[in-house]
């Protein structure tokens, strides 16, 4: 009778635990899921240029197609950026995106959703942020203005061009 009791409550603990394990673990991916979040908004930064204006999405930070343009740093999440595997990619989630030609001069800046395509990515290349296609991300126009449009453009080394964290 004693060895009956001891399997049914030894039973009812490897049941009980478990239980508690599979528990552990959903809440364990939560907390996982929090942390990557927070890890990435902390390093989510102003991206400027050498006149103190920042890189800045007109308006709502997770809608695609939403121009990026210049304007003054203010801390705001709609000029918080970081690079990760390649892309520019903002706090709202969106990426940096070329909406058009890779390869034309002058062809607008926007976000959108992430994705691989070579339109997405960048990488800094003597402070300036080049773009697959061979372009750097420019300021079309006055680099003092807030509202100036953010394009790609032939690389030079032009202060419109001279990016850092």
């Amino acid at each position: 009778m004693l060895k009956l009791f001891v399997g049914v409550a030894f039973t009812a603990f490897a049941l009980q635990s478990a239980h508690a394990l599979e528990f552990d673990k959903e809440g364990l991916a939560k907390i996982q899921q929090a942390a990557k979040e927070e890890m990435a908004a902390a390093s989510n930064k102003e991206l400027k240029l050498p006149t103190g204006k920042c890189l800045d999405v007109a308006g709502d930070v997770n809608a695609a197609g939403t121009n990026v343009q210049m304007f003054d740093c203010n801390g705001a999440v709609n000029q918080k950026w970081r690079l990760d595997g390649g892309r520019l990619v903002n706090q709202g989630g969106k990426c940096l995106d070329v909406a058009g030609d890779v390869n034309a001069a002058g062809t607008n800046v926007q976000i959108f959703d992430c994705n691989d395509a070579i339109n997405q990515k960048w990488h800094f290349d003597g402070g300036r942020l080049m773009n697959d296609g061979g372009k750097c991300l420019d300021t079309a126009g006055d680099v003092n203005a807030v509202g100036v449009n953010v394009q790609i453009f032939d690389c030079n080394d032009a202060p419109n061009q001279k990016w850092s964290f």
